[in-house]
């Protein structure tokens, strides 16, 4: 029996009544989250393009509610069939971002917390969505080099040598990455 009785989903800026179908994904300590959502809606949006829109999953029930907000980063909607439209979504984190953007960098006498914040700042994701909660003092290597990699591998990669781990924590209009 499942804990939750509803299961709602919210797309930014989308005011049509989307009605969840099904939904599965997959979340953990140090993996970025993925939920695909089909939803189904009479006479709404015919091609609807929600890719880069916040969208929120919500399960509500007897022991509370709980919220998986994400990014869309795919879609797929099936044509038109007896009046219903059908989509499906993927939504990620917002480090999706991260994962698409390569470069070839120094840091030089950088901690861990202000390279992730630099790279969080030059992707222009809110401040307020990255978080620490670390204790004691972490090194801070004369050099650090990024070289050919996604600002995301490179980002988790720093955190496996600092002995880190991240995960993300889920509201209603936000997710913020915890690195502890």
């Amino acid at each position: 029996m499942s804990r939750y009785a509803q299961v709602s989903c919210r797309i930014a800026h989308v005011r049509d009544a989307w009605q969840v179908e099904h939904w599965q994904g997959r979340e953990g300590l140090d993996t970025p989250f993925s939920f695909q959502i089909t939803l189904v809606c009479r006479g709404g949006e015919d091609d609807p393009d929600w890719i880069d829109r916040e969208a929120c999953l919500t399960f509500s029930g007897p022991l509370g509610t709980r919220h998986v907000h994400g990014l869309i980063v795919r879609q797929v909607t099936q044509a038109e069939d007896r009046g219903l439209c059908t989509t499906t979504l993927e939504i990620a984190p917002c480090t999706d971002i991260l994962a698409h953007r390569t470069g070839r960098r120094v840091f030089e006498k950088a901690s861990v917390q202000d390279i992730l914040r630099t790279l969080w700042r030059e992707a222009g994701l809110p401040p307020g969505d990255l978080h620490f909660d670390l204790r004691g003092t972490l090194f801070r290597p004369a050099m650090t080099v990024q070289f050919d990699e996604s600002e995301w591998d490179f980002i988790t990669r720093l955190l496996a040598e600092q002995g880190l781990h991240y995960h993300f924590e889920h509201e209603a209009h936000r997710h913020v990455l915890v690195i502890s």
